[in-house]
């Protein structure tokens, strides 16, 4: 298996090499002929960051974890069939991306993989954990649907990932009062933004990505993805492929390594009720939960963000 290797140097820097350099990108075949992008930053013992979606690009994640690259090497990488990695349709499977993680893993020879998990990500990061758990020594979700679905005397909780119609309408108000004080007060629907110039229906499908990404949406600028970034065709495949009920907590109570989950208290999508009910029961999980933060933690509220990622982190003597 080979690996094509691309420096990204520092302005003056020369002759640098791609073992040191700030940014690394490079491009891991695998075995069926798909290709997955990989970028790395920092350095130190790696970190392997999962994005979710499915079907997003890790680009959301890009600027996450920035303070902490003096001490560890972050690698994220778009998983098949997302923007920078090409496969066909057929070959996108939720399988299919835990053996990525696995050749991405041996790539990087190392014995133990340490996880940061985003969304959808924390679900690949569970079954990979489910298949493998004897490599993983430290696993951070983020933003984590739960690793499981209410059973039957607990329904009433819901299912992990909520599906509302009051959600979703209070996800365009948000929007469409944003868009207001952008001076896109013409757009009232999803009709009126179709008839936008490109620039400005650029600004308002971004915009509508943050409402339901963030706490406050007035941080929109700093929220990358949407549009181009998203496959849904590749997130249609990971839905058929999932369990429909999954539940991972048979291989999380057996999970001997490190197990943190960070969320948001203003999620949207991501079922709060459910987690306060069922994440007691894996041992030795730690749970967290930010103030006025949203699906994407990192904008919403950095320093405690940055906090909790560090202290996931810090080794345990």
């Amino acid at each position: 298996m080979f690996v094509v290797y691309e420096t990204i140097a520092n302005e003056g820097e020369e002759n640098v090499s791609p073992l040191t350099s700030t940014e690394l990108r490079w491009y891991l075949p695998t075995e069926d002929d798909c290709v997955l992008f990989v970028r790395e930053f920092g350095k130190g013992s790696p970190v392997v960051v999962l994005h979710g979606g499915p079907g997003h690009s890790h680009d959301v994640l890009l600027g996450a974890f920035d303070t902490h690259y003096s001490q560890n090497r972050f690698v994220f990488y778009d998983q098949r069939g997302t923007l920078y990695s090409p496969c066909d349709a057929e070959k996108v499977s939720f399988e299919s991306n835990v053996q990525d993680l696995e050749a991405l893993r041996k790539e990087l020879k190392v014995k133990q993989l340490t996880l940061i998990a985003h969304s959808a990500g924390a679900l690949l990061a569970v079954g990979y954990i489910d298949k493998y758990p004897d490599q993983v020594k430290n696993a951070i979700l983020v933003g984590a649907p739960a690793f499981r679905h209410p059973r039957k005397d607990e329904l009433e909780l819901g299912d992990p990932v909520i599906q509302d119609s009051e959600i979703d309408e209070l996800i365009r108000q948000k929007a469409f009062r944003q868009m207001e004080i952008e001076g896109l007060s013409d757009v009232t629907d999803f009709e009126s933004l179709r008839a936008l110039p490109a620039r400005e229906r650029s600004i308002a499908a971004t915009i509508f990505f943050a409402a339901n990404f963030l706490h406050d949406v007035r941080r929109w600028r700093s929220l990358r993805g949407g549009g181009i970034f998203h496959n849904p065709e590749t997130e249609s495949k990971i839905a058929e492929t999932l369990p429909e009920k999954w539940d991972f907590s048979n291989a999380l109570k057996k999970f001997d390594g490190r197990l943190t989950v960070i969320n948001g208290k203003s999620e949207h999508r991501v079922n709060l009720q459910l987690w306060h009910g069922i994440y007691r029961e894996i041992p030795d999980l730690v749970y967290r939960e930010l103030d006025d933060a949203g699906h994407a933690l990192w904008i919403d509220q950095p320093r405690q963000f940055d906090d909790a990622i560090r202290k996931a982190l810090d080794p345990v003597e």
